[in-house]
């Protein structure tokens, strides 16, 4: 985690080199540290400012323009789009990609009114206890944070600089001078990272200037600095050690994350029905094992049984099944371009048509681990169903 910070930070001095740049999120419960890691960052990164969510919007929007790294102190109410200004919203939004601009009159010196175009494209971080809404989330990567025993790192002030390990004025003028000197080769890298990196799409968007700044490291690590010895599990099992270099830390960091983000982020809609369809497929799986050893390609599922599993996941996941209800879950399926199938007799709840290779698209695009019964050419995987012990055309326990 501490090297992620530090790409981050380096991140900030090289973002002209980038086409997008991920959010970081510290969150934790109180005296977890999450300002103490706003004021580090910030005091290392590019024109870094350590502000309250309550500025204001023609201030957060100047600070852009000059692509300063904004780090939102206690951003409870910008993770609630009922609570936040929707100009400041959309700024905050906007700003994770290259070209995002702000337009606003400008009064000339020929007394005339000009458009003018001011940049939103800079690194921000924010700290809160609450997790970030589902469109803030998608942008960010969450840090989570607790408190610790150790009185040397509780006690530390980053905004005492005696008691910084190393000059931190000589620390910022050589992190500029770093970035003009590299900044040119950057870009080659984080074309780099979209052919090597093992997620894509809106999954790697948070994390593909953090892997290129990773990459650019490695390849200029000739004395073997970023080389660390790694323990990992093998597939078997067994426990083995093995010397791993920045890139490949970070890069199995992205993808241990995508595991985590259910408890990490709050919950999505969208994913919950992914993980729900997987689920009506394992139990469709278990209930035709006895008569073919083959896993079906095709799935028939009522919006009942879907909505069955998605109570049981949220309710799993300490979420309100409450307020999943079958309208919703239907528009969202129709939303999904699922195939509807025909009811039988004209009558009964509405049916819908799933294929593996939907789920395995569908698993693939939101960063969701694949269940063993439904990948490529398995059989005779785990049948268990963890969620219920009834039937799913009973109720939730």
């Amino acid at each position: 985690m501490a090297e992620l910070v530090a790409c981050f930070i380096l991140t900030t001095w090289l973002l002209d080199a980038f086409n997008v740049v991920g959010y970081l999120w510290p969150s934790g419960e109180r005296g977890s540290g999450k300002t103490v890691l706003l004021h580090t960052v910030a005091e290392m990164a590019y024109l870094g400012h350590v502000i309250l969510a309550g500025g204001s919007y023609a201030s957060l929007r100047d600070l852009a323009e000059y692509g300063a790294t904004l780090a939102f102190d206690d951003a409870e109410t910008l993770s609630d789009p009922r609570k936040t200004d929707p100009d400041k919203r959309a700024l905050l939004l906007a700003g994770n990609r290259r070209g995002s601009t702000v337009t606003m009159k400008e009064f000339g010196p020929d007394k005339l009114w000009r458009t003018r175009h001011l940049n939103a494209f800079c690194p921000r971080l924010f700290s809160a206890i609450h997790l970030p809404d589902n469109v803030l989330a998608s942008r960010s990567i969450v840090i989570p944070l607790i408190r610790t025993a150790d009185r040397q790192r509780t006690d530390a002030d980053p905004l005492d600089y005696e008691a910084w390990p190393h000059d931190r004025r000589q620390l910022i003028d050589d992190l500029w001078a770093l970035a003009l000197a590299h900044l040119p080769t950057l870009h080659e890298y984080e074309r780099a990272v979209n052919d090597k990196a093992r997620l894509a799409g809106r999954n790697l968007e948070p994390w593909r200037a953090i892997l290129a700044v990773a990459l650019w490291l490695d390849d200029h690590d000739t004395h073997g600095v970023l080389r660390r010895a790694t323990a990992h599990v093998r597939d078997d099992g067994q426990q083995e050690t093995c010397e791993t270099g920045l890139w490949e830390r970070l890069e199995a960091l992205s993808v241990h994350y995508q595991r985590e983000r259910s408890d990490l982020e709050s919950g999505d809609l969208t994913v919950l029905v992914i993980q729900a369809l997987c689920y009506c497929a394992i139990s469709a799986t278990c209930a035709t094992s006895a008569t073919s050893p083959e896993t079906p390609s095709e799935f028939v599922f009522t919006t009942d049984q879907i909505v069955f599993f998605a109570r049981a996941i949220a309710k799993r996941d300490d979420r309100d099944p409450a307020s999943i209800s079958h309208w919703h879950i239907g528009r969202l399926l129709g939303q999904m371009r699922l195939q509807r199938a025909p009811r039988p007799g004209g009558k009964g709840g509405r049916r819908w048509r799933v294929t593996r290779g939907d789920l395995q698209r569908w698993t693939a695009a939101y960063g969701l681990p694949l269940p063993p019964a439904l990948a490529p050419r398995a059989s005779g995987a785990s049948t268990s169903l963890p969620l219920a012990s009834e039937s799913s055309t009973g109720r939730a326990s």
